[in-house]
């Protein structure tokens, strides 16, 4: 008796509470929330009429609307062209297999996604017509995922809901949704860059780099004195593909669980993938075949996707790769410089038919529509395609090259600025450009010897001194003895070669070893004499084959071939006989072009090449390093050199083009000179006066 004393009074006191969030209820249904449907969720009115009325509702984002305001004659959305391919099929004789009916509506919104198409499906009612859900790519990357526009399409989509109209205002004015600011989605951004790795082992092509953070660094080292919107788009395109897509992806959970309602509500459902811009993707980052490309990742993203919708039982339409190879396939796009997924009326219509195809029996695949045009498009204004800008992107600078991590670094602490690099009689031999020392290291690397070349009167106690070192810049092999040769940046003072016989065996090591000094100032004379004052002397590479000698000058990338009677000559005091000359077009940084700074050849007759960017204003200064490249020119690309030999004075041969070249991954190295033997690449670097770093990379 006494419990029911104060039961009684909570209980009216509760119904009276729940009668007053009734009427509440129904007055703000009635009068409040139409306002805020409109002000804070004005799509809701479109996806409620598209469920009530259509056979087939389109879910898209912009790329359903957009059109090319250039070339476009026509403006009719991807669902508009659904609806005409249909009708024009079903005329022709066409049937209707896999919709309830032919009537299409779409509810599209820029910026949308699958999550947000998943709380869209609960407004749709008793009825099931086919959900159409548009599906692409970049949707699935770190840039649409952690949006700065997130919280405000979170906000709208409070109210694709079937709860009480009140309950969803209070959410809305406790923002009980997901409200993260843009800073916030930003800051998640840029650390999914950063520890979310590119490199799967059971995924192949591999990544030149660990992670897209990595990627990035590389475009910002590298400020080509070219067009800004070519930079920045190359940036955009890695920041929307370089990624890899797993099962843990939010989106990737998002077509799931859309998959499973659909699934257990009777729904008929259809993905379609729609195409990325694979056109301007390759013209910055190279084809499939190129090494480190940016096309890689989109196709294992879009294989990955069809493998789930194919686990999950749901049909796809791919247009993802629609005119991929086709020599214009990057006009459709109406953004020139940023990879979104809009398109000009034929890649509309294109998707639209694909889509019409798959649902209909005895269609015709050849039937495609005329419409009649618009004349929206001002004939006398171009649209700004990008293309022209990447072709001499590619050509000039190439940010298309890939990079290469070496598989180890260590340091040379015996070696101060290592400037060339032999292997000879079964051991490595270098030289630094400021040491009066050949070092000598085993065929494990480990050191051996110094030894010097200069007898005790005139060797310095240490290192030269900046303005009277002679710059031993190069190494070769020939007859079985080393070369030695200085830079000739410099006159008389640095136009010295030594040949040095002698190895590991020397026991002390004496100068002795240096069988003969010779002087070069009348080859590079006759070789630089053109150049006022020879400021663009500064010969870096040297390589010996059977028949001639090769010198790289690193101030103008030219290398010069002479025959070996010729270099005999030389040396003997005799003027320049005959040679053969030709530059190589190497890519740059920083607005500079490297410079050639070592040269060797394999077992396989490839001229390899070291070559760096040096960031300085006087040839003979140093200066901050921006990076450093290596590669190789195959013999049908260098060797016509040996075989073009004048009967007399410098012939100019034509400029050549590394056949493959890579960009030192890791700090901005200054790489000097390297080997090639057993699979391997070893290449020293010039840290100016401190310990010199031996990188050692793989052959892919």
């Amino acid at each position: 008796m006494q419990a029911w004393t104060w039961i009684r009074p909570l209980f009216m006191r509760l119904s009276a509470a729940l009668v007053f969030l009734w009427l509440l209820n129904l007055g703000y249904e009635r009068w409040g929330y139409p306002q805020d449907v409109a002000r804070f969720s004005p799509v809701k009115s479109h996806i409620d009429s598209a469920f009530a009325e259509a056979d087939i509702v389109y879910l898209g984002e912009s790329s359903n609307t957009s059109f090319n305001p250039w070339t476009d004659t026509l403006t009719e959305a991807i669902s508009d062209f659904l609806q005409a391919h249909l009708d024009s099929q079903l005329a022709h004789g066409a049937t209707l297999t896999g919709a309830p009916g032919q009537k299409v509506r779409a509810v599209t919104h820029p910026s949308y996604h699958p999550g947000l198409f998943l709380k869209m499906l609960e407004l749709r009612g008793d009825r099931k017509p086919l959900v159409v859900i548009t599906v692409n790519l970049r949707t699935c990357g770190p840039s649409a995922v952690f949006s700065g526009n997130e919280a405000s399409n979170q906000q709208e989509a409070l109210f694709y809901s079937q709860r009480p109209a009140l309950l969803t205002r209070t959410f809305l004015s406790l923002h009980h949704y997901d409200n993260r600011s843009a800073a916030e989605m930003e800051r998640l951004k840029r650390q999914f860059w950063r520890t979310q790795p590119l490199n799967d082992p059971e995924q192949l092509p591999s990544s030149p780099y660990d992670y897209t953070r990595d990627w990035l660094d590389h475009l910002a080292a590298s400020h080509y004195e070219l067009d800004s919107r070519v930079r920045n788009m190359a940036d955009a395109y890695v920041k929307e593909f370089a990624f890899v897509l797993n099962e843990q992806n939010q989106r990737v959970q998002d077509l799931k669980a859309i998959a499973e309602l659909c699934k257990g509500e009777g729904i008929p459902l259809l993905f379609h993938l729609l195409p990325p811009n694979y056109a301007h993707a390759e013209a910055l980052f190279g084809d499939e075949q190129t090494a480190g490309n940016l096309v890689s990742f989109i196709d294992r993203n879009r294989d990955f996707l069809l493998q789930q919708f194919n686990q999950w039982g749901v049909k796809c339409i791919d247009n993802s790769q629609w005119g991929r190879h086709a020599a214009d396939h990057g006009h459709h796009y109406t953004d020139q410089w940023f990879p979104t997924e809009h398109y000009d009326a034929g890649i509309r219509q294109h998707i639209a038919q694909q889509l019409a195809l798959s649902l209909l029996d005895k269609a015709d695949s050849s039937l495609w529509l005329n419409p009649p045009a618009r004349n929206r498009p001002n004939p006398d204004i171009p649209m700004p395609l990008a293309d022209s800008l990447l072709g001499v992107w590619r050509q000039s600078v190439g940010l298309g090259v890939p990079s290469w991590k070496p598989v180890s670094v260590r340091e040379l602490k015996e070696v101060a600025s290592a400037s060339g690099l032999e292997f000879w009689n079964g051991h490595y031999w270098l030289v630094g450009d400021n040491a009066p020392y050949l070092f000598e290291f085993g065929p494990d690397w480990s050191f051996w010897d110094k030894h010097p070349l200069h007898s005790k009167m005139e060797m310095p106690d240490s290192l030269y001194p900046g303005k009277g070192k002679p710059d031993w810049e190069s190494l070769g092999v020939l007859n079985n003895e080393l070369w030695i040769l200085g830079s000739g940046s410099k006159p008389e003072k640095r136009d010295v070669a030594l040949r040095w016989r002698g190895g590991h065996h020397d026991s002390p090591p004496t100068y002795a070893s240096v069988q003969q000094e010779y002087s070069l100032t009348h080859l590079y004379q006759d070789l630089f004499g053109e150049f006022n004052k020879r400021k663009i002397t500064n010969n870096e590479g040297l390589v010996f084959t059977p028949q001639a000698a090769l010198l790289a000058n690193r101030e103008n990338n030219q290398i010069s071939v002479l025959p070996l009677a010729v270099w005999n000559a030389v040396l003997e005091g005799q003027p320049l006989g005959e040679a053969q000359v030709f530059r190589v077009q190497l890519p740059g940084l920083q607005g500079q072009e490297a410079s050639l700074s070592g040269l060797y050849i394999d077992e396989q007759n490839r001229l390899w090449f070291t070559a760096s960017v040096e960031l300085r204003e006087e040839s003979t200064l140093d200066g901050g390093i921006a990076g450093s490249f290596l590669g190789y020119m195959n013999p049908d690309t260098w060797m016509p050199a040996l075989n073009a030999l004048p009967a007399h004075g410098i012939q100019h041969g034509e400029d050549r083009l590394p056949d493959a070249i890579w960009m030192a991954h890791g700090k901005p190295w200054k790489l000097e000179s390297l080997v090639v033997r057993k699979g391997r690449v070893w290449a020293v670097t010039d840290s100016d006066g401190g310990p010199s770093e031996l990188l050692e990379f793989q052959l892919p």
